[in-house]
């Protein structure tokens, strides 16, 4: 999913302001990667930014239910650089060096898990770890069924 939202389009470059939102994942709904850049050129467009990536940080954490997330939101709005790296997840606030007024928010997976996040994933995939049985996940998904599809 990509998305960008231009203000102030109409004028000059230098004064354009952009949000700019870009989440990688699989189709499966598992989520690789999120993004924010955003721009901001005046202290208007400033609170703007810094409050819709804060919403976006405040979303991400309840989604993964990783709240020490949401805690960073005020890092976000104080424009306070960060950088997290636990449970598997790396995020990182930071400035940008071409410009004032130029963030960047990236949320990524940590491609190296560590032995116990392993486990952990591991235990709460039931492909892998105490699959349901055959027989019972046949009749969970004819229970799925029937409630969705009407009777004849």
């Amino acid at each position: 999913m990509l998305g960008e939202q231009v203000f102030g389009a109409d004028g000059p470059p230098d004064k354009q302001s952009s949000f700019f939102l870009m989440v990688k994942g699989r189709p499966d709904g598992e989520l690789l990667s999120a993004r924010v850049k955003f721009i901001f050129t005046t202290p208007e467009m400033r609170a703007r930014m810094t409050k819709e990536a804060a919403r976006m940080l405040a979303l991400l954490a309840e989604k993964t239910r990783w709240g020490d997330l949401a805690d960073h939101a005020r890092d976000i709005n104080a424009l306070k650089p960060f950088s997290l790296d636990a449970f598997g997840l790396r995020v990182k606030f930071s400035n940008e060096f071409s410009g004032p007024g130029r963030y960047n928010l990236v949320v990524s997976r940590d491609g190296a898990l560590t032995d116990a996040e392993k486990r952990t994933r591991r235990f709460f995939d039931r492909t892998v770890y105490l699959p349901l049985p055959a027989d019972l996940t046949d009749k969970t998904a004819a229970a799925d069924n029937s409630e969705t599809k009407p009777e004849p």
